[in-house]
């Protein structure tokens, strides 16, 4: 599967470090449970040494790394709180805002620049101005992270693409996803768009693993999801 051939492209990378390389590899993705995959697989391939190695985050939990590292750039104290979804609206009703409010995200803002408490959804905000006002976080990013794997790209949002963008422009990035299994059907149109654009950021070939399934015999699951999916007849019907 896809979780699987990124772990393994990243034991090949890392099994070229020296010793003591400053290289990482570092895993994104959007939820906290397709990072536990990932994690998953690779406390299988990996030895203990090769995992000092890694990391994983969402995008959302990278962002928090960075602006603890260099939020003061944009205007965050040296000491932040990240506040959970629960915690921001617990704030926000004590305050008597309500995310309908036309500047509920300027407040937002506002609080973390003055009481030092970052909203969980100003979060990538925050890291994208970061990047935009301090042209060197990219570069310095470049040389801790040498290659980024994204997984489930096709569920990743048009605010998070973006942050990749600026994670990316001087690492190699390699995504692996499948505009099948979009979760949200809302963004279905935007993810797909969003695949060529990945291509032309990085001027790469698309490599499509639709015809290969090392799942079943004789990629049987495959041919008829792909029939299901193009509604068309499946008539195999071998063995069950």
């Amino acid at each position: 599967g896809k979780t699987r051939t990124a772990v393994e492209k990243a034991r090949i990378e890392v099994r070229s470090f020296d010793e003591n390389s400053p290289y990482r590899v570092l895993f994104l993705s959007f939820s906290n449970a397709a990072i536990y995959r990932l994690l998953s697989s690779a406390n299988i391939v990996f030895s203990r040494h090769e995992k000092h190695y890694l990391k994983f985050m969402t995008f959302h939990s990278c962002a928090a790394d960075i602006l603890r590292n260099y939020g003061r750039f944009v205007g965050l104290p040296n000491k932040i709180k990240i506040m959970n979804t629960l915690e921001e609206k617990f704030i926000a009703f004590e305050k008597g805002w309500t995310n309908l409010d036309k500047d509920y995200y300027e407040k937002l803002q506002t609080l973390a620049k003055t009481e030092g408490l970052l909203a969980f959804s100003v979060l990538i905000d925050f890291a994208i101005k970061l990047f935009t006002f301090c042209n060197n976080i990219s570069e310095i990013i470049g040389r801790k992270y040498k290659m980024i794997i994204v997984d489930e790209f096709q569920d990743s949002s048009e605010e998070q693409w973006k942050l990749l963008k600026l994670l990316g422009q001087n690492s190699q990035v390699i995504a692996f996803g499948d505009p099948n299994q979009i979760i949200y059907s809302s963004m279905h149109s935007a993810t797909r768009r969003r695949f060529e654009e990945f291509k032309k950021w990085k001027q790469i070939e698309e490599t499509s693993f639709s015809s290969t399934n090392f799942r079943c015999k004789d990629d049987e699951i495959l041919l008829f999801a792909n029939c299901l999916l193009n509604a068309t007849p499946y008539n195999k019907v071998e063995n069950s």
